[in-house]
């Protein structure tokens, strides 16, 4: 009992160390699992900051190269010093500026272009045009005022122009007063042809609409004139305006639009001369500006071949001169957004409740601001963090796995080390049980008849038959011992060849006769007829047969009644040994088969042998590609049915 106690004892802490050789690297792994999980995020975030911060900068610098570019396309893409009216244009429709203040090389200013006369002052400032004036509205004269405006138009007079196509006008001779609007395609001829559409307009004489597109089509070339002779801003703007403003020019709305943009950018171009006569302030930098309470910008510009130039902004110019951050950040997982000064969003996505990832002031020469880059949806920093903890998870788990596979396996490699020494432990307790029996009992018989101690010769042969039978079943041992052995080494050859089932069966009652006339068993022989051959090694299955019919006398008490049939089915030739004695449970049946097993396995059983018959059958059966059934129930015996492959 001690020693079973310490056998367990050892076994139980075999198991504890193995538990702990994993459990401890398992809990330790998954602990740093979690600690790695947690700093997972903030790493992925710092490398997406600096990766962004890398791309924020970068878009930085291109900002402000692209804000010089378009300040040198502003110089450079026309010879604004000899056409200034091809400055509003270009700044107020291309590039996104409001206004501009220029100057020569000599410190002149070209633009917005100096004025002569306002030209809402009255065209007759005495002299000639006394006399014409007196007959239009003093006298009513309308013919005779237009012969000397027209005498006086012919020399240049852009007064006696408007004249002549008023008069004109009064006498309904709108096709001549017309013509006459248009005789001259200079500039200064504009107040005339202003003057008379929106005459034609209200009157709507036949033919007004091809009027109308005439006066409209060279009222669009004078204003804002690109050549040398182009009106003063102050004129441009006014003609412009009363163009515009009146309710019946019917205008396209193509070029009301974009008249109204030259006008906007005209009138920029004014206010911002009163604020700066000539430019000033540092160059290269946009400097907050406000005027009429409107937050807006202003740059100055050096050029060595024409000048410089003031130029005027809003925040949407400023956002245009920003929109390379826009490129920069066009097809990626994040977005941006740039704040003023006064933290009001100049250009990108306000991103509300999203934390920046990467940020930085506006370049060196744009107002101070503030550019951020954020996630432009939450999950898509989460997705990146997720898939570097997805590795680290399933790493982990892998490695748990691999953990917990080679636990299993060293778990079942102890238990199959403690079956094997349990199994040895009662295999020399069998062995010794078995051994000492037979010699114990061949010493005590031999010691008899050495003394002499028989009363005649049957009394000595009787001795000398129970020796041989002793003798016999320690051979038999001997032989499942030998058989076991090499079993367990694999080295058992088989010789395969056609046998007989009859001879067989023969050569295996003929061993075990001696033992069933002994224990009193009946055996009883059945044989199918036209048995065919076997493909099989003879002795091997004599093996089997013997120790079947052994153990069929060894668990059977009482009237011990043995069958053997033999028969063929389909193309196997099988044998079945019947006996009526004690019968398996289903438990029991399990376990038949397995080295040692035995259903009584105590040393006091009565029964004899080492749990080692049936697993040499089951061996020798396997090798002959056969099979083994067994039918059982407690106490009402067991058969078990051998078929073997029948020879080709």
């Amino acid at each position: 009992m001690a020693a079973g106690f310490m056998n367990r004892r050892s076994q139980f802490q075999w198991v504890v160390l193995l538990a702990m050789a994993v459990v401890v690297p398992t809990v330790s792994l998954l602990w740093f699992m979690s600690r790695a999980v947690a700093n997972e995020r903030l790493v992925i975030l710092q490398k997406l900051g600096a990766i962004y911060q890398q791309r924020l900068e970068h878009a930085g610098d291109l900002a402000k190269r692209d804000a010089s570019g378009k300040l040198y396309d502003a110089f450079g893409r026309t010879n604004w010093p000899l056409t200034p009216n091809a400055l509003p244009k270009r700044i107020a429709q291309e590039d996104g500026f409001l206004g501009a203040v220029c100057m020569d090389g000599a410190g002149r200013r070209i633009y917005p272009i100096p004025g002569v006369d306002d030209p809402a002052d009255s065209m007759l400032s005495g002299g000639p045009l006394t006399e014409a004036w007196g007959l239009e509205f003093v006298e009513q004269d309308y013919a005779a005022a237009a012969a000397r405006y027209k005498t006086l138009a012919e020399t240049g007079d852009s007064r006696a122009l408007a004249g002549l196509v008023r008069c004109l006008a009064k006498q309904g001779l709108w096709n001549d007063a017309t013509a006459a609007a248009m005789q001259s395609e200079a500039p200064d001829a504009a107040p005339a042809r202003l003057l008379i559409r929106p005459l034609v307009a209200e009157e709507k004489p036949e033919g007004f609409n091809e009027l109308l597109t005439q006066l409209d089509g060279q009222l669009e070339k004078d204003l804002f004139h690109e050549g040398t002779q182009a009106l003063p801003s102050e004129q441009n703007l006014f003609i412009a305006r009363k163009l515009l403003d009146s309710s019946e020019t019917g205008l396209a709305p193509v070029w009301s639009d974009r008249l109204d943009r030259l006008i906007s950018a005209e009138a920029e171009s004014l206010a911002l001369l009163e604020i700066f006569p000539q430019p000033a302030g540092p160059t290269d930098t946009l400097v907050p500006l406000s005027i009429d309470g409107r937050a807006l910008y202003t740059i100055r510009y050096k050029s060595g071949s024409f000048g410089e130039m003031q130029l005027l902004l809003d925040s949407r110019g400023l956002a245009s001169l920003l929109n390379i951050f826009s490129e920069e950040f066009r097809n990626t997982d994040a977005s941006f957004r740039i704040f003023d000064a006064q933290g009001m969003l100049l250009l990108g996505e306000a991103g509300e409740g999203r934390e920046p990832i990467a940020s930085m002031p506006l370049p060196t020469g744009f107002p101070e601001g503030q550019v951020e880059v954020f996630f432009a949806s939450g999950d898509v920093f989460e997705q990146a963090a997720n898939r570097q903890i997805t590795v680290y998870v399933w790493t982990g788990a892998l490695v748990i796995l691999l953990m917990l596979a080679v636990g299993v396996f060293a778990v079942q490699a102890v238990g199959r080390q403690i079956r094997l020494n349990k199994m040895k432990n009662d295999f020399i307790a069998t062995v010794s049980h078995e051994l000492k029996t037979p010699l114990a009992s061949m010493r005590l018989l031999v010691d008899t008849l050495l003394e002499g101690r028989v009363r005649d010769e049957n009394h000595a042969r009787e001795y000398l038959q129970m020796i041989a039978r002793e003798n016999e079943r320690l051979t038999r041992m001997i032989e499942n011992f030998l058989s076991f052995s090499r079993m367990e080494r694999n080295k058992n050859a088989f010789t395969f060849a056609a046998a007989s089932p009859l001879e067989i069966v023969e050569d295996a009652i003929d061993s075990v006769g001696t033992k069933y006339r002994t224990h009193g068993c009946r055996l009883d022989t059945e044989f199918a007829d036209h048995l065919p051959d076997i493909h099989a090694d003879h002795d091997a299955v004599v093996t089997v047969l013997i120790n079947l019919l052994d153990n069929a006398c060894k668990y059977t008490n009482g009237d011990k009644q043995i069958r053997l049939h033999v028969f063929a089915e389909g193309s196997n030739v099988c044998f079945a040994v019947s006996d009526n004695g004690i019968g398996m449970s289903i438990r029991q049946l399990r376990r038949i088969f397995d080295h040692f097993y035995q259903i009584d396995n105590s040393l006091a059983r009565t029964t004899e042998g080492c749990g080692l018959g049936l697993s040499i059958v089951r061996f020798i059966v396997n090798a002959h590609k056969g099979r083994v059934d067994v039918d059982s129930e407690p106490g009402k015996g067991s058969t078990f049915t051998v078929r073997l492959p029948q020879s080709a």
